[in-house]
């Protein structure tokens, strides 16, 4: 005499078992399931800006103008970019003699990020490099970059960016 226990799925690999179920759940008509693509995270935020080589900001002060150069990648993605900036007075004079802090905030999650990014000068022609500009999270990113000049001359700009999930 030969017993049969357990379950009738009993012989499908797990991964199977779910869709089994759901074959075998109705009326036996065919089943509808929802191939619909989720809304963009980005659909509907305001305030973002649309990124493209040369964007540039002026600060809040009027003390300085920054280009952003370039993002790698770009537009600017989940996970690690790095930004290529370049920073002009209101005079139109380029400043390498700066220090400026990157800081990314996103402000609908009131949270930033424990990664802190280093803003080091490339050359004296005012350029700067960003890294590792780390925005783990698709949403609205505010990357404010406070400027300080060596006379403690401060002003700041904020670049927002709304960022998909990859």
């Amino acid at each position: 005499m030969r017993r049969t226990w357990g379950s009738p799925w009993r012989g499908l690999p797990a991964y199977l078992a779910p869709v089994a179920l759901l074959l075998g759940c109705g009326d036996g008509g065919p089943v509808a399931l929802d191939m619909t693509v989720p809304p963009s995270i980005c659909a509907n935020q305001t305030g973002a800006d649309t990124y493209a080589q040369g964007l540039q900001k002026k600060g809040a002060q009027g003390l300085f103008t920054v280009t952003l150069l370039a993002s790698q990648p770009g537009p600017p993605a989940v996970g690690v970019n790095t930004w290529n900036l370049q920073v002009r007075d209101a005079g139109g004079a380029t400043r390498a003699d700066l220090q400026i802090k990157a800081l990314p905030w996103m402000p609908e999650h009131n949270h930033g990020t424990s990664v802190k990014a280093a803003v080091t000068p490339v050359d004296t022609d005012g350029t700067y490099t960003v890294t590792p500009l780390y925005l783990y999270m698709a949403g609205l990113w505010q990357v404010t970059l406070q400027l300080q000049t060596p006379t403690l001359a401060a002003d700041q700009v904020i670049f927002t960016f709304c960022l998909e999930q990859n």
